[in-house]
């Protein structure tokens, strides 16, 4: 937490608040670039796809700006069951009420899947492209990676782009300066010292499905 936070009273001097939700396929990286853009886990990962069952609400405050992140389960495009509906209800529904949305992927992979949720963004809210994994990438070349991007950028009006590895932390600090424009000016929502809106019970019980996850295999 930015002490300097007093020094800068919220509201003043162009001071923003806002709601970024956080979409894309399974398995792309969505939880763990929650938890580094707030400094601390509260959205479980896990290797396996939909991991995350529930809209986790993540909160990063700093001096200029408060940002309230949505991590959305994995849009399942390919199983379709009741629970799945749900999810992806979920998603949609998170999208409806935010400031900007960041549409994650994967470097160097793009898939029909991630088509389909890219067909489900919103035109009237700032989209943020976000290429994860670049740790991962398969690419030859930068040149390469910015080919794979620019053939991404050309099938969506993207507000912009920032490229990530959500699991080694790298340009996480990038992504949020990016995003903070597209928040409005306002005063802080929550604490400055409060992380999620969840309570401790239910951080407990995805810590205990988490590990359930990685150790009972299906």
């Amino acid at each position: 937490m930015n002490e300097n936070l007093s020094e800068n009273p919220p509201g003043a001097n162009g001071y923003r608040c806002g709601f970024v939700a956080i979409v894309g396929r399974p398995n792309v990286g969505k939880s763990t670039l929650m938890n580094h853009l707030i400094g601390q886990k509260i959205s479980i990962t896990s290797k396996k796809a939909q991991t995350t069952r529930h809209k986790v609400t993540g909160i990063y405050t700093d001096d200029t700006a408060q940002f309230v992140f949505v991590d959305t389960p994995g849009f399942q495009t390919e199983h379709r069951n009741a629970l799945n509906d749900r999810l992806n209800q979920n998603v949609t529904e998170a999208m409806g009420g935010v400031d900007a949305v960041v549409f994650v992927i994967e470097a160097m992979r793009f898939t029909e899947a991630d088509r389909r949720v890219m067909r489900l963004l919103p035109k009237h809210i700032p989209v943020l492209l976000v290429v994860n994994k670049i740790d991962l990438s398969k690419a030859k070349s930068p040149s390469e990676l910015a080919a794979f991007i620019e053939t991404v950028r050309a099938e969506f009006d993207f507000a912009g782009v920032e490229t990530v590895s959500a699991k080694h932390g790298v340009g996480i600090a990038q992504l949020l300066h990016a995003l903070k424009p597209f928040l409005p000016e306002g005063i802080p929502l929550y604490p400055e010292d409060m992380v999620t809106d969840k309570s401790s019970r239910f951080l407990a019980a995805e810590i205990v499905r988490e590990k359930l996850f990685r150790y009972l295999g299906e």
